[in-house]
């Protein structure tokens, strides 16, 4: 018998599959940092992995589309490799890499938490004039898809792409593009809820008062007639109460939700990292028990920055899991969603978008071509940067074609909506199924760039109606 490790493993077969699995990583992000237009080629991440010599069991196709879909965010610093845990003998899924922390200055919650507040609280607050606030979030979560019988049907990484435009009087817009891949296919869904005022709001950033927010806090958890936080719900659940785009730029939510969990027991302090946007952040964490669920335990990361005190984003992991519930194997730890808030802006009217615009310096000539960003692009109701326009779903082009839709081109796809007048632009009737045959007007793709305050700018196609000339009129380069 050869020798044992402390858990009683042989030495030889673990380390053998720790370095593999450092291989593995090696091969896979060498595969992706250079990839062109940002999108790796699904074979050479595969041939990457064959010659690493570390090939997961059962690993099938949609593992490439796991590794090679989500690029966007392995590009921002993830460093970890893949490390996978062997269980049972069901399909094994590949969910993306843990994040990885360095130790901090701080290793106290209880001060790190309260100087933290501090910094939150002398923040200036979002930008922008006008009586709404416009944000924009991004979400991913992991997901199986069964039938009756518990058989798996599908698995992946679902993303949420999300704007909201907050009015004075408590009133919300929002919009959302969804692609689900657990359920076979990247056809988007899309969801435009008109303003309304939202029950219970607190007062609009600006004019929201500590007290006010602590006892809006206190009221999302209260149980029974506890007034003390500590008494009242699990920590986790306070991690899920201040979780949100406010705590990104209200500097008075902020202050008050560190406060709080500074109060709080079961909160460990990670250390240092970057949040999948690539911004420095400092992460604490606490176990959240949900005996019964897919992932009966989790924990739960808040990534803060260090040098405001604002949140930034917010993670799940899997620490352990029901197989049976989810009809697949999953590597453990796992992350299972993550969510990126970003500072708001204040803007005009509630169909203002904040972040996007020409890619090039002012007065310069736009490119003749340049590529984009794939998956997504924006409509336009009209050649104005400053009209209308709504997030939609291209399709993934790195998705094998027996996993979902083959990828649309972002004239198509805008085509569609113009054609079933999903946003009202005909007929001034906005309805997701919208029925008849609506005319299509002459469509251009050009690219333009979003800007969201503290993240590197990401070019997208643009489809506006014109023709040859529309970019450059707009001061945009064509699409290629």
């Amino acid at each position: 018998m050869g020798e044992r490790d402390g858990q009683g493993r042989d030495r030889v077969a673990v380390d053998a599959a720790a370095a593999r699995d450092a291989r593995f990583g090696q091969a896979l992000r060498a595969a992706l940092l250079d990839a062109p237009d940002g999108v790796p080629d699904p074979e050479r991440v595969e041939a990457a992995v064959r010659a690493a010599g570390a090939t997961p069991v059962a690993r099938s196709r949609r593992g490439v589309w796991l590794a090679a879909g989500v690029v966007t965010v392995l590009l921002v610093g993830v460093a970890a490799g893949w490390q996978f845990t062997r269980r049972g003998s069901g399909p094994e899924s590949t969910t993306v890499p843990v994040l990885q922390f360095t130790p901090g200055e701080e290793r106290n919650p209880q001060v790190l938490l309260s100087g933290l507040a501090e910094l939150a609280e002398k923040q200036p607050g979002p930008a922008g004039s006008g009586p709404w606030l416009y944000r924009v979030g991004r979400q991913w979560n992991f997901s199986t898809s069964v039938d009756t019988e518990g058989k798996l049907l599908g698995q992946g990484l679902g993303e949420d792409w999300s704007q909201s435009w907050t009015g004075g009087d408590g009133a919300v817009r929002w919009t959302r593009v969804s692609v689900d891949p657990s359920r076979g296919a990247w056809e988007p869904l899309a969801v435009d809820d008109p303003a309304k005022r939202q029950e219970d709001a607190l007062p609009p950033v600006g004019t929201v008062s500590a007290e006010q927010v602590r006892e809006w806090l206190l009221k999302q958890v209260r149980s029974g007639t506890s007034t003390s936080p500590g008494d009242e719900r699990s920590t986790a659940q306070w991690f899920q109460a201040v979780s949100g785009d406010r705590a990104a730029d209200d500097p008075v939510f902020a202050a008050v939700a560190l406060r709080m969990l500074a109060s709080l027991p079961g909160i460990t302090v990670e250390g240092e990292t970057r949040d999948r946007a690539g911004r420095r952040a400092v992460a604490v964490s606490a176990v959240s028990e949900l005996p019964g669920e897919r992932f009966p335990k989790q924990r739960l990361y808040l990534l803060i920055d260090p040098q405001t005190g604002m949140m930034l984003a917010g993670e799940t992991v899997g620490l352990t899991a029901g197989e049976g519930a989810l009809g697949a194997s999953v590597p453990l730890p796992a992350t299972l969603a993550y969510d990126l808030w970003f500072p708001g802006v204040f803007v005009a009217d509630k169909h203002t978008h904040a972040f996007l615009g020409a890619g090039q310096a002012a007065g310069a000539a736009p490119a003749s071509a340049v590529p984009a960003v794939r998956g997504r692009a924006w409509c336009f109701k009209s050649a104005d940067l400053r009209d209308k326009a709504e997030p939609v779903g291209t399709g993934d082009p790195t998705t094998p074609r027996d996993i979902g839709e083959k990828e649309r081109g972002p004239v198509e796809v805008c085509s569609l909506t113009w054609q079933s007048d999903r946003y009202g632009w005909t007929t001034g009737t906005v309805g997701r199924r919208n029925q008849g045959d609506h005319p299509v007007p002459p469509l251009a793709a050009c690219v333009l760039t979003e800007r969201v305050p503290g993240v590197e700018p990401t070019t997208v196609a643009a489809v506006f109606p014109g023709g040859e000339g529309t970019c450059r009129t707009l001061g945009l380069p064509d699409a290629q």
